[in-house]
């Protein structure tokens, strides 16, 4: 699965990791809520992404993908389940399989956020994680408070 990665959080992690009762479920809480908002936001970058039927002769640039291909990366797309080792949790959130003619969704997907020879770039990916980053990370943050305060408060 292609894969959207993002670093952070790890002074809430070291805060977490000092409580015993619930710290792991406390941080899946707090990485799904992130990952949840980053994936509504992506899908509607991905809604943005041009259509084009065109075929094109060499050295002309199509606009967009065909709809199927969309469809395609709408229908792939998802969050992995959360996974941890060695004290390091991860969630990732991509595409999986092939599309309805049977192309790799990962690489329909790089292949519109960065452009390639014929197709222009549009950078959904690039836009979707600069442009919500900190609202992650922000909806991770008051997650974690809000359980370390139900805990801390007995209940």
């Amino acid at each position: 699965m292609a894969r959207v990665s993002e670093k952070g959080g790890t002074d809430w992690i070291l805060e977490l990791s000092k409580l015993r009762k619930g710290s792991k479920e406390i941080i899946e809480k707090a990485l799904m809520a992130g990952a949840n908002l980053l994936a509504d936001n992506l899908r509607a970058e991905m809604d943005g992404i041009p259509v084009d039927e065109r075929y094109v002769k060499e050295g002309q640039m199509r606009d967009g993908i065909k709809q199927i291909q969309k469809k395609g990366l709408q229908d792939a797309f998802g969050i992995t389940p959360i996974k941890s080792k060695d004290g390091v949790y991860d969630v990732h959130l991509g595409w999986d399989g092939y599309n309805y003619i049977g192309q790799p969704n990962p690489m329909i997907a790089r292949s519109v956020n960065s452009g390639t020879s014929f197709l222009r770039a549009y950078p959904f990916i690039n836009r979707a994680k600069s442009k919500y980053r900190k609202e992650a990370e922000q909806a991770m943050e008051e997650t974690i408070a809000e359980e370390i305060g139900r805990i801390t408060n007995g209940g």
